[in-house]
């Protein structure tokens, strides 16, 4: 799979464009070491960071002219402590450039992906200080910091299809390529197309004509849970707050095309996961005439949704 032309880097192992579609990660948080130690004496400015980064293909909130593999919305990050209290105005990143604080607890933040320049995707560490003072009637509390992230992601495959007019070989026997099923791994994305099954189908208004019909299968690979097909700030601001919309959860939109022209797909094109796990049917709006030699053809597959993920940090707090 590509978006554009493959070079290697200056220095290290070569990192071509079709690595930066590999893998089932997305935007990841991950605590700093030590920060805070996981037995913490009690303090009234106790320091906490973590690194959140944006570890797939598509961009969040930034512009990605090389490739259009982008969710214009950013990223919805919302700190929930228990047992402690985040300290207002605490709250900055070290690129204090890319994040828009919303209040001591919330923030939003733009990544850009994986590229050829920066294989390993952009990343921002935020930092803010908790108070964690307990009162006299215990010596030692236990504590959690739970971050919650949502944010709209784009998955795409490209494939190559095999477009065979004349399936049971009635008219041509010699053919360049065979019908069988496409098996992928991960695209640099949480939800990754699994496999597409192509078949030849008559055309309903001319008999005389094949359209090819594909299935699609999707999976989620990552850790979190797909909450909805859009991507917009509303939705994802909702989904990461304490009310939800649970009719939305597990629903993913899909936009397929085959030689550049759209391909028509059931339900409106919204797939819903069951067990983490889903199919599509997506039929090509072209016949083809049984005379029409077998080709090989691209089969661009994309995925849009909304994902959520959590993180935690637990603590032990002793008083002085």
């Amino acid at each position: 799979m590509s978006c554009g032309k493959t070079k290697e880097r200056e220095h290290g192992p070569s990192f071509t464009t079709e690595d930066i579609y590999k893998g089932t990660q997305g935007i990841i948080v991950e605590f700093i070491k030590d920060t805070p130690p996981d037995n913490s004496i009690e303090n009234k400015f106790l320091p906490i960071a973590f690194k959140i980064s944006n570890k797939g293909a598509c961009y969040v909130g930034v512009n990605d002219a090389e490739n259009n593999l982008l969710v214009p919305s950013m990223a919805y990050i919302t700190i929930k402590p228990i047992e402690i209290k985040i300290n207002k105005g605490s709250l900055t990143s070290i690129k204090g450039e890319d994040i828009e604080t919303l209040d001591e607890k919330k923030f939003r933040i733009a990544l850009e992906g994986k590229s050829i320049e920066n294989p390993d995707g952009d990343y921002s560490i935020i930092t803010f200080t908790v108070d964690s003072t307990i009162d006299d009637i215990v010596k030692t509390k236990n504590a959690q910091i739970i971050v919650n992230y949502c944010y709209g992601y784009k998955t795409r495959a490209i494939a190559t299809a095999c477009i065979d007019p004349d399936p049971y070989g009635i008219k041509i026997k010699n053919k360049p390529c065979n019908i069988r099923p496409i098996v992928l791994d991960s695209q640099g994305a949480p939800i990754a197309v699994t496999k597409i099954e192509t078949t030849m189908v008559p055309d309903q208004k001319n008999k005389e004509l094949m359209k090819p019909r594909f299935i699609v299968y999707i999976a989620n690979k990552g850790t979190g849970r797909v909450v909805s097909y859009s991507t917009d700030e509303e939705t994802l601001e909702r989904e990461c707050s304490t009310t939800p919309n649970t009719n939305e959860w597990d629903k993913i939109k899909i936009e397929a095309s085959l030689r550049g022209k759209p391909l028509k797909c059931e339900n409106n094109g919204i797939i819903t996961l069951k067990d983490n796990k889903g199919t599509i049917l997506c039929e090509s709006e072209v016949g083809y005439s049984s005379e029409t030699q077998t080709f090989s053809s691209p089969l661009v597959v994309t995925l849009e949704y909304a994902y959520k993920d959590k993180t935690l940090r637990s603590i032990k707090i002793t008083k002085i």
